[in-house]
């Protein structure tokens, strides 16, 4: 854990490092997500924050109607969609369970 100091009116907090498995997993979803993009040429613009999963649901509209005639690409494309679902799902119940935790 690292220490923040406090600011003049700031109370001291201790804040956990991130968490590896999760980055790794979000890092690795975004690169397949970025690789797919660049071969059927869709422009994306990522973000490093992970504020929302929003854009990728958007992105997944696109290369679904993208898609629809070309049914092992989608297949390949929906492949991709589910581990980003399940990522999402880790990244929810890891920000639920930090959002019950009593701040320090």
């Amino acid at each position: 854990m690292t220490t923040r100091f406090p600011g003049p009116s700031q109370p001291a907090t201790r804040t956990a490092p991130p968490d590896a498995k999760a980055v790794s997993q979000i890092d690795s979803a975004l690169a397949e997500i970025g690789q797919r993009a660049d071969r059927y040429g869709v422009m994306l613009a990522l973000r490093s924050e992970l504020s929302s999963f929003a854009a990728m649901h958007e992105l997944d509209a696109v290369m679904r109607q993208r898609c629809r005639d070309f049914p092992a690409q989608l297949a390949e494309w929906e492949a991709v969609v589910e581990y980003l679902e399940e990522v999402e799902t880790k990244y929810a119940i890891a920000l639920k369970a930090e959002n019950a935790q009593p701040e320090n």
